[in-house]
């Protein structure tokens, strides 16, 4: 288990998007930026929701989380599945598969349900690639999986007191879902250990084969674009692929018959020209129709997966700092607050 390289449920959906991501997970692993704080911010709410959704299930015992402890995982799992026990991280090696649910339920006289807790507030599609991953798995190593479900957030819950795990998370069945995505699941598993275990990495650009675009973490798939490329469009989306497939790489080289809406017609003619657009006549009427005192207003808010608040619901925008300039014409009066405690920030007083 040492030396060989296992495929993960997060790398399968990480080879889904793009094989040269993959490929980099194993051979170039340095090359990948680490996590910014936003995205370590979403982890911790994910982690957040798993401990909360483990109260649901009192009688399910914990395992190491720990990456560096898989074969520990491993070995309990073994010996908790004997004793048909309800298992958090239950890990299974399936030759060079490794898979770890979130929840595994013993249900029937030999079956066993898989529950995948998520921190949003519906069914997305990856969350049915990640269990259709795990049950095939499970499946390899002999285990008879009868349903999926997915345990996910209640976006209508509004927190009175104490979190309720049980009305705060809300489990829907997705087993049909997970059968259609494991059609076709061993064919690109298979595709994916030929990247894992080739020296070269795949020849893939945003064009190919990946659908992170111009957001990839290897430059290599698309350093080749020119200052002012085709992907910086205003919501360019298939114009631009469709752009790129053209080998039209730069906006000043879109042919004038290619159609564009108008903010994008002005990118292409600011790309052309080398000037500024200046709508003149649009920032005259826009002046006109403001009225003394002028305020300008800039704040900040912050959002949670579990509402910390009274009265909040899941992911709702908390402000917690403002700052207000109020100008009458003659001199202009600044206004700001920043919280700085644990206590509810919606209720100033300036």
């Amino acid at each position: 288990l040492d030396k060989m390289p296992l495929l993960t449920k997060s790398k399968y959906i990480i080879g889904l998007s793009c094989p040269k991501y993959l490929w980099m997970m194993f051979h170039e692993l340095d090359k990948i930026p680490e996590n910014d704080p936003a995205t370590e911010h979403i982890i911790q709410q994910g982690q957040i929701i798993g401990q909360l959704a483990k109260k649901l299930f009192p009688s399910g015992v914990d395992l190491p989380e720990d990456t560096k402890n898989f074969k520990i995982n491993v070995q309990k799992t073994q010996e908790l599945l004997k004793q048909r026990k309800t298992i958090f991280e239950a890990g299974i090696v399936a030759g060079e598969l490794y898979a770890r649910a979130d929840i595994l339920l013993p249900t029937g006289k030999n079956e066993w349900d898989i529950v995948e807790v998520k921190a949003s507030t519906k069914i997305k599609e990856e969350h049915i690639h990640d269990l259709s991953f795990q049950k095939h798995v499970y499946q390899l190593a002999g285990l008879k999986i009868r349903k999926c479900f997915l345990l996910h957030i209640n976006g209508d819950y509004v927190k009175k007191g104490e979190i309720k795990p049980k009305e705060l998370l809300t489990q829907e069945e997705i087993t049909t879902e997970v059968n259609d995505a494991i059609n076709g699941i061993q064919d690109r598993i298979d595709y994916m250990m030929e990247v894992v275990n080739n020296k070269e990495p795949p020849k893939v650009h945003i064009g190919n084969g990946c659908k992170n675009g111009v957001e990839c973490v290897s430059e290599d798939c698309w350093n080749f674009l020119p200052e002012g490329h085709v992907f910086e469009l205003y919501y360019g989306g298939k114009k631009s692929l469709e752009l790129l497939k053209a080998e039209i790489f730069s906006i000043k080289d879109i042919p004038n018959d290619f159609k564009l809406n108008e903010k994008q017609e002005i990118q292409r003619k600011c790309a052309n020209t080398g000037k500024n657009h200046l709508n003149k006549e649009g920032i005259k009427k826009f002046l006109k129709g403001l009225k003394s005192p002028i305020c300008y207003l800039d704040f900040e808010t912050f959002q949670t997966a579990v509402p910390l608040y009274d009265g909040t619901k899941p992911y709702q925008q908390i402000p917690f700092q403002f700052s207000l300039h109020v100008d009458d014409g003659k001199k202009v009066k600044h206004f700001e607050y920043l919280h700085d405690s644990k206590d509810d920030p919606r209720e100033w007083s300036f």
